[in-house]
């Protein structure tokens, strides 16, 4: 059996010729004999087996070698992967995930990064996500996450239904510091955890998908493009199930235990604060009104471009007869439970302080909060920083 195949554009002998040589080898046709692509001359002589690519007349292109397409493979130039053939052999131009690893391709088909992400850990109060760069090609590209999260359910259809937010998700800090896949064009590797209890509620069993943006900056013109990942899950509930393990310990006093007293700063050229003395708080307003639905207050770091961590979730104190009384919040050790440490960075900065703003909405609270004085009190490392206000 015979086929031909009329060339839309000229044949390109050797992967080298698509990254950019001008060695191109022009025929008329290419003709498929026995399941094996051959290459004619215009009179009709055939020059052999066919090895270089193709394009359909959809544009889409194919990778011959000895007349054989090939599938489900990688295509390598000067030694470095750069090309992927899918399992029908067309070249990827999009987003694939391959093996765990989630790669980027360009119009042209050729690689610009790699990285793995994997669901780590899933309880029915939260989920662990790990992160970590494998490749990264176009080094002109800065790739970094937000932390706004989706869940979604599948229903008995088969169909895909977002879960509803609760009334509790305001809580949720969205200021995470950004994610960097890869730091001075070095696979950098971490875990970003998701309150899912207080987001959703707690989950039950069944088959879920969690999706979360990340962006890709061109550093030479700042232009950013948003994508997003998507990894299914399934979560079976039984009366072992806990979360415990997530929750950050606590002291006798209450306080989340700070874990990164040792560590250093996980970004190159970023100096970690050793000595969180140097930290301040700044409340937003002295007064605040039943008109106020949250208080919040800034934090600094007086050492000029020291990284710091903080805790996300403040406590609120209240003077009674010239004692500081903890304010209770509606759940049970709420701070506890959906606290997260974040590190707070400029990356690059020497000249200013570096600095963040915390929330306390006042209906986390769990009595109406009425006329006195007050202070939010923040954890920083291992200290405590308060900001105080008058509630009218």
């Amino acid at each position: 059996m015979k086929r031909s195949l009329k060339l839309v554009a000229a044949a390109l002998a050797t992967i080298a010729t698509m990254a950019g040589s001008s060695a191109a080898v022009y025929a008329d046709s290419l003709r498929t004999v026995d399941g094996i692509k051959y290459l004619y001359s215009d009179s009709g002589v055939n020059k052999g087996k066919y090895t270089g690519w193709a394009k359909a007349s959809d544009g889409s292109r194919y990778y011959y070698k000895n007349g054989v397409r090939l599938k489900s493979c990688w295509l390598a130039v000067n030694g470095v992967r750069t090309y992927y053939l899918r399992n029908n052999g067309k070249m990827a131009t999009d987003d694939i995930r391959i093996g765990g690893v989630n790669y980027s391709f360009d119009n042209n088909g050729k690689l610009q990064f790699g990285f793995e992400a994997k669901i780590e850990t899933v309880t029915e109060s939260n989920l662990i996500l790990y992160l970590r760069g494998k490749i990264l090609n176009n080094k002109k590209l800065d790739i970094f996450w937000d932390s706004d999260t989706t869940i979604e359910r599948k229903n008995k259809s088969g169909e895909w239904e977002t879960l509803p937010f609760t009334e509790s998700s305001y809580a949720y800090s969205w200021s995470t510091p950004q994610i960097r896949l890869f730091v001075d064009n070095k696979p950098n590797e971490t875990e970003a955890g998701v309150n899912i209890e207080l987001l959703y509620g707690k989950l039950s069993s069944g088959e879920y998908r969690m999706s979360r943006n990340y962006y890709v900056r061109n550093t030479l013109n700042d232009e950013i493009t948003s994508k997003t990942l998507s990894l299914e899950f399934t979560f079976e509930k039984s009366e072992s199930t806990s979360s415990d393990a997530l929750v950050p310990e606590s002291s006798g006093a209450g306080d989340p235990v700070f874990p990164y007293g040792s560590m250093t700063s996980p970004f190159e050229g970023t100096e970690l604060e050793n000595n969180y003395s140097n930290i301040s708080a700044v409340i937003g307003k002295d007064v605040y009104t039943s008109a106020d639905t949250f208080a919040y207050c800034d934090i600094s770091d007086n050492n000029i471009g020291k990284a710091f961590y903080y805790y996300s979730q403040p406590y609120l104190e209240k003077l009674v007869n010239g004692k500081w009384v903890n304010v209770s919040l509606k759940q049970q050790e709420y701070a506890l439970e959906f606290g997260e440490w974040y590190l707070c960075y400029i990356e690059g900065n020497t000249t200013k302080p570096n600095s963040s703003r915390v929330k306390l909405m006042f209906n986390q609270l769990a009595e109406t909060i009425t006329s006195g004085t007050y202070r939010m009190v923040v954890f920083v490392g291992d200290k405590r920083v308060y900001a105080n206000f008058r509630y009218e």
